[in-house]
């Protein structure tokens, strides 16, 4: 059975970034230190790998003579259907991710694109992600067109003038429920700024939307899985303090004030 694919779809704050520090002959390795990063650190950024701090963003906007909101809303340059993650830069977590859901029952079959929109639509209308995503009122599920088997589950995140516009790309083998929870907790993640992919904060997140919309007992099996696997989940309390900073910070950097509730 295909894995999903490592969920780090390049932002689109990151091209334009790699773009002028390009067109304005700056070399990689005086970026990374005006980040205080490695050049090893500023290549995990820019590929979206790595989630930059906001203290890092403020230092490359700078760098790059432009205000950080001009950056963080800049949009990708060529139109259409954003590009999967490489599946090469799948990390050892990532794979002990795959694995452990690979081993969960990943609940009925959805079917159609528009049945899996359906389930999509109602776990946005719950309480549970009235609390812990309030901001994100729309994903879009594309149906990948005629994906073959290989195809791995991804989700996007591309910027627009009013905030953000969210996708989850699911082929046929994708459309089941622990699957589709997966991604929508990428998703609900993203105001974690510091968090990794399928770092403990994710794995929060994923079990607790299981525990929401396929049971307890589902959750509690999950949950198990991801600890064989050595995978830890936070405590509510840190991400739910995790994503207030977050929101707190990006606001800042947008000169926009934080509203909706949070989760506590």
């Amino acid at each position: 059975m295909p894995t999903d694919a490592p969920d780090r779809p390049t932002p689109p704050w990151a091209l334009t970034a790699t773009r002028l520090i390009s067109e304005r002959g700056l070399r990689r390795a005086e970026v990374a230190d005006a980040l205080g990063l490695s050049p090893r650190g500023l290549a995990d950024r820019l590929a979206g790998r790595t989630r930059p701090f906001t203290g890092e963003l403020k230092a490359l906007a700078r760098l790059l003579g432009m205000e950080v909101a001009e950056l963080l809303a800049a949009q990708l340059d060529a139109p259409g259907r954003p590009a999967p993650p490489d599946l090469a830069l799948l990390t050892d977590r990532d794979r002990r991710t795959y694995q452990a859901q690979s081993r969960v029952p990943l609940g009925p079959a959805l079917g159609t694109v528009r049945a899996t929109q359906a389930y999509v639509d109602d776990t946005l209308a719950g309480d549970w992600w009235a609390s812990w995503a309030p901001e994100v009122t729309e994903v879009v599920v594309d149906g990948c067109g005629r994906a073959t088997h290989e195809v791995p589950a991804w989700h996007s995140r591309v910027a627009d003038g009013d905030g953000h516009r969210y996708a989850v790309h699911l082929p046929r083998w994708a459309r089941r429920p622990v699957v589709v929870l997966h991604e929508l907790a990428h998703v609900a993640a993203g105001p974690l700024l510091a968090a990794r992919a399928h770092g403990p904060q994710f794995a929060r997140l994923w079990v607790d939307l299981v525990a929401e919309r396929m049971g307890p007992e589902a959750a509690a099996r999950l949950a198990g899985e991801l600890r064989a696997e050595g995978l830890g989940l936070a405590a509510r309390a840190e991400v739910a303090r995790a994503r207030r900073q977050g929101r707190r910070e990006m606001a800042r950097l947008m000169g926009r004030g934080v509203g909706g509730r949070q989760a506590g």
